[in-house]
């Protein structure tokens, strides 16, 4: 992509990456996603309403996937947007 580009020559490091898929899922229960966290791995750690990690939850029509291997665990899949986070570390000179 070509922000991610631009991003990274401006010195912005990734902060995570996340997938937003459209999909349906074969279990009968899928989480209502209420939180995140970032993990070692630059991932994202999804969590339900009662504060349970969570493989993926849904979050409308599209399901939030932390890490992309749970992604195999989605139907019929029919858009994928991965969203890239950066932080830029600004200058300490003003």
């Amino acid at each position: 992509m070509p922000a991610n580009s631009l991003y990274r020559s401006l010195g912005a490091q990734l902060c995570y990456q996340a997938s937003i898929v459209t999909a349906h899922s074969r279990h009968n229960r899928v989480a209502l996603w209420t939180d995140f966290k970032v993990n070692a791995e630059h991932e994202v750690d999804v969590y339900d309403t009662d504060g349970n990690l969570v493989d993926y939850a849904i979050d409308s029509e599209t399901y939030y996937v932390g890490q992309k291997r749970h992604i195999a665990e989605l139907d019929k899949i029919t858009k994928i947007s991965t969203e890239h986070v950066y932080t830029l570390k600004l200058s300490d000179e003003a």
